[in-house]
């Protein structure tokens, strides 16, 4: 009778250790939930062009101390990020293409997660000399996001690897960044 006793006492303890983290799977699943979504919120901004959508969102998901990353290392800040994102969507044309492929999210503590991502996609910008140019981009992201008050946000993008092709044919620099591209006509100087 002891022994029966003893073993269903370790039986509770044992359930109530591994009770706490199995507890703590579903705030693990509701931030996946939740970032998943945020990234699906974005490629229907992007999709769509809309730059009033994008700035209120953007006000709400990206941090204060966001800071992106190039493939050289070059660091962009929150201001600057955004005003290149506008004006890119601001400038592209229909058909608008973008996959995302959440490749792994990784839980750092209850409010930061680390998302590796890959993406692709593709659309037509008018380029310096006037014609309408085809541009096609894939890569890897690593991005760091953090939970707030307002919700989860942006606080870092570091781009691992980034292939941009504009009517077919690789652009200057290879990983150069589309919105440099776009802004300084960096893609009508391909070799």
């Amino acid at each position: 009778m002891k022994v029966r006793f003893v073993s269903i006492a370790v039986s509770l303890v044992f359930l109530v250790i591994v009770g706490g983290e199995v507890c703590a799977q579903p705030d693990n699943a509701s931030a996946h939930k939740a970032i998943r979504a945020l990234y699906c919120q974005w490629n229907a901004v992007f999709k769509a062009r809309d730059v009033d959508k994008y700035v209120v969102l953007e006000e709400k998901t990206i941090a204060p101390d966001y800071v992106e990353i190039g493939t050289d290392g070059k660091e962009t800040g929150r201001q600057q990020s955004i005003e290149g994102m506008k004006q890119m969507l601001s400038e592209m044309k229909p058909p608008v293409r973008n996959v995302i492929h959440i490749r792994k999210i990784t839980m750092q503590g209850k409010s930061t997660a680390v998302v590796l991502l890959k993406y692709e996609g593709g659309c037509t910008v008018a380029g310096s000399d006037g014609k309408l140019h085809r541009i096609a981009r894939k890569g890897r992201d690593k991005e760091t996001l953090v939970k707030t008050p307002k919700g989860w946000q942006w606080k870092r993008t570091e781009h691992l690897e980034v292939h941009t092709l504009m009517d077919g044919k690789p652009v200057n620099g290879e990983g150069a960044d589309l919105t440099t591209a776009v802004k300084t006509g960096a893609f009508e100087k391909r070799e």
